[in-house]
C-alpha cells in the first residue's frame, strides 16, 4: 500500500510513462504522423521525449509532414463513441460543424445596420427605467376580454405614451442638421419584427385615436409589415418609437439604439408580480413592468423642468399653467392644508418672506408651489381664496399631490422642500431658513438659496 503523496506519483508516471512530453512535440509528432510510444525520449523528466529526439528520426527516416490525413496519437485510446456523446452534448454531431450556410444581406437588413450603427456612434444615448405598476390596465384588460373584445397591454402602451409626448412636447421632436423641429401630431413607432428584419409602422395620431383603434390600427399595420406591403410613408417618419419584448417573459427589460431622426425610443419588458406594503389591503401582489427609454442629449429634452408634465393653475390665470411656465424658476414645494394648525402658523411667516424677496434681483423667479393636504376640494379652495398669494397649486384630486408627497415623505405637515429642474430636493432647511430670514435679510437667505442650486 503506497502513502498518499506517493499513490499519486506512482499513477502519474504510469498513465504518463509513454507519453511525456510538451506541446511542441506532441506538434511535431502530428506534422509528421508520429506516435509517441515509438520514440524514446531522452529528457530529464522520467525520459521525456523532447524535439531533439523527433527530429532523429525525422532526419534519420526522411520524413515529410503529412498534408492530407491527420491521425491523433493511439495511446490517447479515446472511442469514437466518447467523442461522438461529447458532440452531441454540446451542439451536435461532429459532422454539422464542418457545414455553413452564407445568407447574403437582403437590402433592408442592409440599410437597417448602417442606419442603427452610424445611430449609436453618432448619437449619445441616455438611458433611464422606471418601475410602473399596471394592475388597473390588467384589470380592465379583462374586463373587454370577457365582454369579447381583446386589446392587447401594448395598445394600452401605445396610448400612454402618446398622452405623455402631447404632455411634454419638447420630446415629440425630430432632429435635423438644421436644429430641432417640434411635431404638430404624436405618431408612434410600433417595432415589428418580419421575415426580412425589423420595421416600424407608424400609428399616426395615436394621442387622440382610442386603444381600440389603436388596437385595429396595429394589427393592420402589422399585417401588411410581414406580407412587406408596406407603403414607405406608413413606416418612414413618426415621432417617438415602442419596442416590446414583453412576450418573452424572462426578458424583464432592455435598451434600445434611437432611429433617427427620431430622439427617443421607448422599450418594454415583461410584467412581474410583486408584493407592496403600501396595497390595499396590505401585503396584495401588484403587476409592474419597467419600461426603459433611450433618449438623446439635446437642450430641449434636458431643459424640461421637472414640473412641466403636472397641471397646475394659480389665479388669476385660465386653465393650467403652460409647460414652460417653470423653467429658469427657484421652485420650494409647500404642503399644508386648511385643517392643519402649524400650518396656520407657517404660512403668514412664508407669505411675508415671499414679499419681502421678490422685488430683488435674487427672489423674482421664486416660486412657492402650493400641495395641498386638504380632504376635500371645496376646503382647498376656500384655503387658497383666503390665506395664500398667488402661487401655483395642484388641482384637488390630481394623482400627481400623493406622488409628490410620497418623493417628499411629506407624511406629516408642513413641510418645505427647496427643488432643483430634475426634482431633487437641493435643500430641506427651508422652514429653518424662512422663519430666521425674516427676522434678519430674506434676500440674503434668498442668494444662499440659489448657491445651493448651482452646487
Amino acid at each position: 500500500m503506497l502513502a498518499g503523496g506517493q499513490a499519486l506519483r506512482h499513477l502519474s508516471t504510469a498513465s504518463h510513462n509513454q507519453t511525456v512530453c510538451g506541446p511542441a512535440v506532441k506538434l511535431l509528432l502530428i506534422h509528421y504522423g508520429l506516435e509517441s510510444r515509438k520514440i524514446e525520449g531522452s529528457g530529464p523528466k522520467n525520459k521525456n521525449i523532447l524535439k531533439s529526439d523527433v527530429m532523429k528520426i525525422v532526419e534519420a527516416e526522411k520524413l515529410k509532414p503529412v498534408t492530407n490525413q491527420v491521425h491523433a496519437p493511439k495511446e490517447t485510446h479515446i472511442e469514437k463513441k466518447s467523442i461522438e456523446k461529447k458532440s452531441d452534448i454540446f451542439g451536435g454531431n461532429n459532422r454539422s460543424l464542418r457545414h455553413h450556410q452564407d445568407i447574403p444581406l437582403s437590402n433592408i437588413r442592409s440599410v437597417i445596420a448602417k442606419r442603427l450603427t452610424a445611430s449609436k456612434q453618432q448619437i449619445p444615448h441616455e438611458y433611464q427605467g422606471v418601475d410602473v405598476r399596471i394592475d388597473d390596465i390588467l384589470e380592465l384588460r379583462e374586463k373587454l376580454k370577457n365582454s369579447g373584445t381583446a386589446v392587447s397591454l401594448n395598445d394600452f402602451i401605445i396610448k400612454a405614451a402618446a398622452l405623455a409626448l402631447r404632455s411634454v412636447p419638447t420630446v415629440n421632436v425630430r432632429w435635423t442638421p438644421e436644429g430641432i423641429v417640434r411635431l404638430g401630431s404624436v405618431d408612434i413607432s410600433v417595432a415589428v419584427a418580419t421575415p426580412t428584419g425589423l420595421i416600424t409602422p407608424i400609428v399616426e395620431n395615436a394621442d387622440v385615436l382610442g386603444v381600440l383603434a389603436i388596437s385595429s390600427k396595429v394589427k393592420l399595420l402589422s399585417g401588411l409589415a410581414r406580407e412587406s406591403k408596406l407603403k414607405p410613408e406608413q413606416f418612414q417618419g413618426g415621432s417617438f418609437t415602442i419596442s416590446n419584448l414583453g412576450m418573452f417573459g424572462s426578458v424583464s427589460n432592455f435598451t434600445a439604439i434611437i432611429n433617427p431622426p427620431q430622439c427617443a425610443i421607448l422599450t418594454i419588458g415583461g410584467t412581474r408580480t410583486e408584493v407592496h406594503k403600501e396595497m390595499s389591503p396590505p401585503l396584495l401582489a401588484g403587476s409592474l413592468l419597467r419600461p426603459f427609454t433611450s433618449s438623446a442629449y439635446f437642450s430641449g429634452l434636458r431643459n424640461a423642468h421637472f414640473l412641466a408634465s403636472v397641471p397646475m393653475k394659480k389665479r388669476g390665470v385660465e386653465g393650467t399653467l403652460p409647460k414652460d411656465y417653470f423653467d429658469n424658476k427657484t421652485v420650494v414645494v409647500y404642503f399644508s392644508a386648511g385643517w392643519c394648525g402649524s400650518c396656520k402658523f407657517l404660512t403668514p411667516k412664508i407669505k411675508k418672506f415671499y414679499n419681502a424677496v421678490k422685488e430683488s434681483e435674487a427672489g423674482k423667479n421664486l416660486e412657492i408651489v402650493w400641495v395641498s393636504k386638504d380632504k376635500e376640494a371645496a376646503h382647498q379652495e376656500e384655503y387658497y381664496e383666503k390665506n395664500l398669494p398667488d402661487w401655483p397649486y395642484i388641482p384637488f384630486g390630481d394623482e400627481n399631490i400623493q406622488k409628490l408627497a410620497e418623493k417628499y415623505k411629506a407624511v406629516v405637515i408642513p413641510v418645505l422642500k427647496l427643488v432643483d429642474s430634475e426634482g431633487n430636493v437641493a435643500h430641506d432647511r427651508v422652514r429653518a431658513d424662512v422663519e430666521a430670514g425674516i427676522k434678519a435679510d430674506p434676500v440674503k437667505t434668498m442668494e444662499e438659496w440659489k448657491k445651493i442650486l448651482k452646487q
